[in-house]
């Protein structure tokens, strides 16, 4: 199938590209790194696969209406992916989202069923969730394109949620400082922590470990025994984590720390205030600001 051979192609290609930066046809909107290979939104409406050193798009979205006027691009705002199935989010006409799915190499548009819709993502091959900005969790199922379930348990805004590893549970980061963790099973919230002050700008889990960014100035990892909190000086806003080691970013670079929340390394950071970070398979970091280059980092 088309998709799956960018994906076999995009393996290889993301293997020990080492410290290195590449320019993409246009501004990075979205960015997925998974084990099937590493895809980018752009905000000329592509979204494609990054393959040994070049962008190679899977669709173009149509042209939009909107404030600047007639014909415009469509922005790709975030991606989900689960065994070469693509979802994700993207401008419609007049401040609309649609949800793009690309399955089995056929590509459908869905009007988004979720008002002001933040966030999609791959329960299982048949299950979309999608998140409104209030914590708004909906079970959309994908062959009859209808939500089986609607849970809300708070008016609260989050940033971003993220699974545990088995997906037994979401975490969403949220305003107050309040991690939520829901059920998906049960289908109900399950408990909350208030872990800061303020907002939390990101998050990442790994097993029992959590690390959270904020506007505070702070990061704060959990490495299942006891906590660590960093003294950043400026917002985290990027925060990553493998089974390994973890990451989050700073003004002018990215600190990598070990599992038991020692700094081991600061990677130099001179780009536009990073969007996306995460880990590679193979343990480099990939990462992305709002300009048309897409970085690579040894992070050990």
């Amino acid at each position: 199938m088309f998709v799956k051979k960018f994906l076999a192609a995009s393996i290889l290609a993301a293997v020990c590209l080492g410290d290195m930066s590449f320019k993409m046809p246009a501004n990075i909107t979205a960015l997925k790194a998974s084990n099937n290979g590493i895809f980018v939104g752009l905000d000329d409406g592509q979204l494609g696969v990054f393959n040994k050193g070049q962008f190679s798009a899977l669709i173009t979205l149509p042209k939009i209406s909107n404030h600047f006027g007639k014909n415009q691009s469509s922005k790709i705002y975030q991606i989900s992916e689960l065994n070469g199935q693509i979802a994700a989010i993207s401008e419609a006409d007049e401040l609309g989202k649609n949800v793009i799915l690309i399955i089995n190499a056929k590509t459908k548009i869905i009007p988004s069923p979720v008002a002001m819709l933040k966030q999609v993502l791959f329960l299982d091959e048949n299950t979309l969730l999608l998140i409104g900005p209030n914590c708004e969790i909906n079970y959309y199922d994908i062959k009859s394109e209808k939500i089986t379930h609607t849970s809300k348990f708070t008016m609260s805004g989050y940033e971003k949620a993220v699974f545990n590893k088995k997906k037994k549970s979401l975490l969403l980061a949220c305003e107050g400082g309040i991690v939520f963790y829901y059920d998906l099973g049960a289908k109900k919230l399950s408990k909350e922590e208030a872990l800061h002050k303020d907002r939390i700008y990101d998050i990442a889990v790994y097993e029992n470990r959590l690390l959270t960014g904020t506007p505070e100035r702070k990061a704060r990892y959990f490495n299942g025994v006891k906590e660590t909190w960093y003294d950043t000086r400026f917002p985290v806003y990027k925060v990553a984590l493998n089974s390994d080691i973890g990451a989050f970013s700073k003004e002018k670079s990215i600190v990598i720390i070990d599992k038991n929340g020692k700094e081991i390394k600061e990677i130099p950071y001179t780009g536009t205030l990073l969007t996306d970070l995460e880990f590679l398979p193979n343990g480099e970091l990939v990462g992305a600001g709002y300009d048309n280059n897409l970085y690579f980092w040894e992070a050990k």
